[in-house]
């Protein structure tokens, strides 16, 4: 498994993107470390074949903070 963050993501969708596809063609497991941390963009979860998606904890806290109530 691959395992990388959420900024290193924004980084490789320019330059890197093919190979994420190709790695994950040949079997290679993706995952996406502390989500909600940083951008924050639920479309990253649309254009890369992601297998594991972990939250970063301060998101899921501040989503049960939320004024209007989630």
């Amino acid at each position: 498994m691959l395992e990388i963050t959420e900024g290193v993501l924004i980084d490789i969708r320019k330059r890197w993107s093919k190979r994420i596809e190709g790695l994950h063609a040949l079997g290679v497991r993706i995952a996406l470390d502390d989500f909600g941390s940083g951008y924050s963009n639920l479309g990253y979860l649309q254009r890369f074949p992601l297998d594991k998606l972990k939250i970063d904890r301060s998101f899921v806290i501040a989503l049960g903070n939320s004024a209007n109530g989630g």
